[in-house]
């Protein structure tokens, strides 16, 4: 497990980089937020309740975010 966080947002990190590696087109970060938000495996299925932002901010070392909101692999070797 990754150090400090829960086994929920481990799988969302999970989640994050396997959409990003198998999307067909970069995708933007809304749509990557409401993947996350419709995707929980919990008993609240609201659209009120956010994606909290560290989860996408935990990605950062690996997913770069582009001036269009795009997000994607900082390198191709990061796919691999």
């Amino acid at each position: 497990m990754v150090a400090g966080l829960d086994s929920f947002s481990v799988f969302r990190l999970r989640l994050v980089f396997g959409w990003i590696a198998f999307a067909k087109r970069p995708l933007q970060k809304g749509e990557l937020q409401s993947a996350l938000l419709f995707h929980q495996e919990s008993t609240i299925k609201s659209t009120s309740v956010p994606v909290p932002a560290y989860v996408i901010d935990l990605c950062k070392p690996l997913v770069d975010e582009h001036r269009d909101s795009t997000l994607g692999f900082i390198h191709v070797s990061v796919k691999e």
